[in-house]
């Protein structure tokens, strides 16, 4: 499919119910996003290289949004290929005790899983009730190796043995960060400019952030508990050398 210039785009009768679609006001449900992936579909098809070969960011540009907006519409797009719309609409009314239902932060999270696995944790997520961020935490779980031969994960005892454990996780993952992904003469994961990328490398691609921006979740979380702790144990030797 040949790429098409702005003016081509905004010709597009898809580009403009995309562009009004974009500039509504107020609260944006589970349809709104449907409507938003039916129309970046329309301009850009799934079947097409158009993400890893930069279509959906010229759409983003010519819509009057930056390049890293290409992410949302990347997302909705997904969005729309894995739900039809009486689906969307079920989502919509499905409302448990307590007046929960699924938001676009459920959505981002599930579409990333295979349909099978998905359906079943979303049933789980809706009636458990689960937030956005225990839903990431349980997909996370989710996707864990099982029965691979490898040691098996022994829960950590105490709150030493947990920062044993971590310490000794990421410098495992920090070392095959530098030895392996990124930091070789010719590192496994690298841009290749000028090259067709394929719809799966795309696909992989997108997972893959997905997956760092959970890390990056942990992370920040993590540091403030173990910050909690640092100081702690700083105030604990203080009182520890004026009672000496």
């Amino acid at each position: 499919m040949a790429k098409m210039s702005k003016a081509q785009l905004t010709k597009k009768p898809a580009f403009q119910r995309l562009k009004r679609l974009l500039s509504k006001t107020g609260k944006r449900d589970l349809l709104w996003y449907h409507d938003v992936g039916r129309d970046v579909r329309a301009l850009v098809p799934s079947e097409s290289r158009g993400y890893g070969e930069g279509r959906i960011q010229n759409l983003a540009v010519a819509l009057g949004k930056s390049d890293s907006y290409a992410d949302k519409l990347w997302k909705a797009r997904s969005f729309y290929g894995k739900y039809d719309r009486t689906d969307v609409r079920l989502l919509c009314k499905s409302k448990v005790p307590g007046d929960f239902s699924l938001t676009w932060a459920h959505m981002v999270l599930l579409i990333s899983l295979d349909d099978d696995d998905r359906l079943e944790v979303q049933e789980n997520c809706i009636d458990k009730e689960w937030s956005s961020k225990e839903l990431r935490h349980r997909i996370k779980e989710y996707r864990e190796p099982k029965g691979q031969g490898g040691r098996r994960f022994r829960r950590p005892k105490s709150v030493e043995d947990a920062l044993r454990q971590l310490i000794f996780e990421c410098r495992t993952w920090d070392r095959r960060y530098h030895e392996v992904w990124f930091h070789m003469d010719t590192p496994a994961i690298r841009l290749e400019t000028g090259k067709r990328k394929s719809q799966e490398v795309a696909e992989l691609a997108a997972e893959a952030v997905e997956v760092l921006k959970t890390l990056q979740s942990d992370i920040e979380e993590g540091l403030l508990r173990v910050k909690a702790l640092k100081t702690t144990s700083k105030k604990t030797k203080r009182r520890a050398r004026k009672r000496g």
